[in-house]
């Protein structure tokens, strides 16, 4: 019964070349993307550090031109050359404004009269919306923050004061406090334009900048970052950053954005400075790349499963048709027949399954001529089985008990009696070999001794001895060929004397087993028929066979035997052997013949563990009851 097809061959190529394909295609797209992600992430983290040491750079600049401007502003004012300081200031459009207080800062004064003594400056137009009063205010503020602890340093800040004076633009405060003969303080206000011009013109980068007040002041946000970003930017970065210039890192924000930033300290001026910018646009290029192959890949995939299936198409055309062949041969049509195309293994296959049919049609015939010949070898067994008496057989004081079994279906061991008056005759035969050839020589050797038995009717003499019976069978055989031999042995019982003549053709010596009274028997008590040997049956035309004579006595058993009963094997190929034989016959401890037989067999079986006889088996158990 045939299984219908339910996972093709042509689905499995077709699984297969996508399969590996597309663990090449994945071993490459993780390898050359992981590979591209981490070349973007050096990129980026070099640019993002080269971009912040150049703002460092820009902003120390800047920081020492102030520096410049407020000495060489103090010296001019110091000559009192008021007009060529205004004139200075007003060509250096950097500085927005100067202020100087020199006097002490005594709270009696007023604040007006504290700048009336003190301030110059250029137009202050620049300053949007801050008035000269509200300039006044910043420098009081200042003046009393920066001058109450002397001596005082140089000090720069970034728009202190923006959220209260609203300025507004991008301008640094310069604070020089001093402490010589007086208490004074200088404060210069520069314009930082240009710096963040400069920076600006990258796409890429926001730039930020926090003074000693902690205020925020983006110089660059082309990715419009809210300024409480950058504050939590400045607060997660400053908790492990150290003085100088630090690694990249990514900083997670919330759970939807993440950025890579940098951060740097300037110097003594309290200044921070920080680049930023999202992860998501920083590997863009990336995740662009890794789309663009996916979708690659999908075309290569695509490409892959339509030559996939037009090959596995031709692949599992002629298995197809092998397939339906085979359903035909399983119907019973033998004559069934694929035709060939090509000359790979698929059609090497289907000439193979040509040439099976053509062979399974000889098998046909084989075996239906071997069935025949099996059928008459049973008829032959069943025959055969005609040829021997009962297993079991009482002739007046004599008693015998046999087994029989061949290695095939036919055997070569023969054994039978003849009833002649007050004699009865045993004779057993063991032809060469076993099967057909050696059946139909006991066949013969059968048909020698029932026509002893007829003739002996008419012409007693012919059985009055065994040496007159081995000829007569000699004579048969050799008529037979001479390449066909039997061993044998005839032994005459007078049941009246019980008296035993016997003779022997090459057989083996049967023996007599005189059971003692008192005790168990023994291997002294054991005596073989030695006497009387010939040649083999067959082996010569005019042989000479010779008598041996023995007494029985009341209660003597004695067996018979082929050499396939001791030669009988074991599954480890070990023979029974002789001596287990005479163990088997010993212990039975009996007269009784069919104990004594099956005693025997059973421990033959034992032996022998359902191995298979490689030699005929035969037994005859014989018992004289005496006269």
């Amino acid at each position: 019964m045939t299984k219908k097809v339910g996972f093709s061959l042509k689905v499995k190529i077709i699984l297969l070349i996508c399969t590996l394909l597309l663990a090449a295609l994945g071993s490459y797209a993780w390898f050359a993307i992981d590979l591209f992600r981490k070349d973007k992430t050096a990129y980026v983290y070099e640019a993002s550090l080269n971009g912040l040491e150049q703002l460092e750079q820009k902003l120390n600049a800047t920081i020492q031109d102030q520096d410049t401007y407020l000495k060489l502003i103090e010296r001019i004012s110091a000559e009192g050359q008021k007009s060529e300081l205004k004139n200075y200031l007003d060509q250096n459009e950097e500085i927005l404004s100067y202020a100087k207080l020199s006097s002490e800062l005594d709270p009696a004064k007023t604040l007006q009269q504290k700048y009336l003594e003190s301030f110059m400056s250029q137009e202050l137009t620049q300053l949007e919306a801050l008035s000269k009063e509200r300039w006044a205010q910043v420098v009081y503020q200042v003046a009393q923050k920066y001058l109450q602890s002397p001596p005082l340093n140089n000090i720069y800040l970034i728009n202190p004061f923006a959220q209260e004076f609203d300025l507004i633009g991008p301008h640094m405060l310069t604070i020089k406090a001093q402490k010589d003969n007086e208490n004074s303080l200088s404060l210069i206000i520069t314009n930082l334009n240009s710096l963040t011009q400069a920076f600006s013109k990258q796409r890429v980068f926001d730039y930020i900048l926090q003074d000693s007040t902690n205020t925020i002041l983006p110089l660059v946000n082309t990715q419009k970052i809210k300024e409480e970003t950058f504050q939590t930017l400045f607060d997660k970065t400053k908790k492990t950053t150290t003085q100088g210039l630090q690694s990249v890192k990514e900083i997670q924000v919330d759970s939807n954005q993440r950025y890579l930033v940098a951060h740097q300290s300037i110097g003594e001026s309290r200044i921070e400075i920080m680049s930023v910018i999202s992860r998501e646009q920083a590997f863009s290029a990336a995740d662009y790349l890794v789309k663009q192959s996916f979708i690659i890949a999908l075309l290569i995939l695509s490409f892959t499963i339509m030559v996939g299936i037009i090959f596995s198409q031709s692949l599992t055309r002629q298995l197809e048709k092998l397939y339906q062949a085979t359903l035909k041969i399983a119907q019973g049509d033998f004559e069934s027949r694929v035709e060939i195309k090509g000359s790979d293994e698929i059609s090497s296959l289907g000439r193979s399954f040509n040439f099976m049919s053509e062979k399974i049609l000889v098998y046909i015939q084989e075996m239906k001529e071997k069935s025949r010949l099996e059928n008459e070898l049973a008829v032959a067994k069943l025959v055969q089985d005609s040829f021997f008496p009962p297993n079991k057989v009482k002739i007046q004081k004599l008693s015998l008990a046999s087994f029989y079994t061949p290695a095939t279906e036919c055997g070569g061991d023969w054994w039978g009696h003849i009833e002649a008056e007050d004699k009865t005759i045993v004779i057993i035969a063991d032809a060469t070999g076993h099967g057909v050839p050696a059946a139909f020589l006991t066949a013969t050797v059968h048909s020698c001794v029932q026509t002893l038995e007829q003739v002996s009717k008419t012409h007693p003499d012919i059985l009055s001895t065994p040496e007159k019976i081995l000829t007569f069978m000699n004579e048969t055989v050799t008529r037979i060929g001479k390449d066909i031999l039997l061993t044998g042995f005839v032994m005459i019982f007078d049941q009246k004397t019980g008296n035993l003549t016997y003779s022997n053709a090459s057989h083996l010596d049967p023996l007599v087993l005189r059971v003692p009274h008192d005790r168990a028997a023994t291997k002294q008590d054991l005596i073989p028929l030695m006497e009387g040997k010939g040649p083999r049956l067959g082996h010569e035309k005019t042989p000479s066979f010779k008598p041996g004579n023995f007494q029985l006595e009341k209660n003597d058993v004695f067996v018979l035997w082929t050499d396939g009963l001791t030669e009988a094997e074991n599954p480890e190929g070990k023979q029974w052997g002789q001596r287990n034989f005479l163990k088997a016959f010993l212990s039975s401890e009996t007269t009784e013949v069919t104990k004594i037989r099956e005693n025997i067999i059973n421990q033959l079986i034992s032996f022998n563990k359902e191995h298979p006889f490689e030699d005929d088996v035969t037994l005859i158990c014989g018992h004289w009851e005496g006269v």
